[in-house]
């Protein structure tokens, strides 16, 4: 009998301890395939194709988590086994779809110390609003940056007010929607967590 490579083994390992952790026999499964007993045993051995069609197929059969699947050849048989119920591996990537999405371009200018505020914030802003259909809002408008960097400077709202041509109250209209989409409470922490998202320079 021909030796399972090595990341063929992890995955085989995974799929029988999830299987069995479901009460499931191979027989069932293959059956909720759609495939014959043989197929599927040498699928779950590793000795058979383990293409993205057939991983899916087993997750949807088995009810766990195919992203944990797909990547527990690179991080072992227990990402998939212990994210099986709660679909832990699904939900992250979830969180990294949410920041690609509410910070667009801004995406690129984060540095590895800043990606966990992006992650927390992304993660709250996606389940606060929904997305709009097909199209992505930066995460501050130009007007609410550009306060933002005058509060940093030390202006109150009346000197930014005069130095931009609006109203103080405008002001603290566009400080107060930055605060609420970057889920602080503060002008020090919205200034704060700008800093930490690359909107502005510390």
């Amino acid at each position: 009998m021909a030796k399972v490579p090595g990341e063929r083994a992890v995955v085989a390992a995974a799929l029988e301890e999830i299987r069995r952790h479901r009460g499931l026999r191979r027989r069932d499964v293959a059956r909720a395939m759609g495939m014959s007993l043989r197929t599927y045993e040498n699928f779950e051995s590793g000795r058979g194709p383990m293409t993205y069609e057939r991983l899916a197929g087993f997750a949807a059969a088995a009810n766990c988590d195919l992203a944990a699947l797909l990547l527990c050849q690179h991080l072992g048989a227990h990402i998939a086994i212990r994210s099986a119920d709660n679909k832990a591996v699904s939900i992250a990537l979830g969180a990294l779809e949410d920041i690609v999405f509410v910070l667009g371009e801004d995406l690129q200018r984060l540095t590895a110390g800043s990606l966990t505020g992006a992650f927390e914030f992304a993660r709250a802003a996606a389940l606060a609003s929904p997305r709009a259909a097909g199209s992505a809002a930066p995460l501050l408008a130009p007007r609410q940056v550009e306060c933002l960097r005058w509060v940093q400077a030390g202006k109150s709202s009346g000197d930014i007010g005069a130095i931009l041509g609006i109203s103080p109250r405008t002001v603290d209209d566009y400080i107060a929607e930055a605060c609420a989409r970057l889920g602080v409470r503060t002008r020090v922490q919205a200034i704060s967590r700008a800093i930490a998202l690359g909107l502005l320079s510390p």
